[in-house]
């Protein structure tokens, strides 16, 4: 009987650790200089609350980076908007 052998090491990597931190970086830029629209009014009262900055007429939420890293570590503000009934929805174009 043959044996059969498993590596550990992944064998595909789509994207080196230097394109990963170039996204994460280029991700925070985009939230925290042109920010995402949210229509929910509790979501956008949270990120207010939160440290976010709102253009309250167009619905744009600016995230600063401290305050998504904060979320992450801490998954605080993303605890906030599941304890407040908030669903994302998808706009179709």
């Amino acid at each position: 009987m043959s044996k059969i052998w498993f590596s550990t090491e992944p064998r595909l990597q789509l994207l080196s650790r230097e394109h990963i931190e170039k996204i994460h970086r280029s991700s925070l830029r985009v939230l925290e200089d042109v920010g995402v629209m949210i229509q929910s009014e509790s979501a956008l009262k949270l990120i207010a609350d939160s440290g976010g900055y709102l253009d309250v007429t167009k619905k744009i939420a600016r995230i600063p980076e401290n305050l998504v890293k904060e979320s992450l570590d801490k998954g605080s503000l993303n605890d906030k908007i599941a304890q407040s009934q908030w669903k994302p929805r998808h706009i179709s174009q």
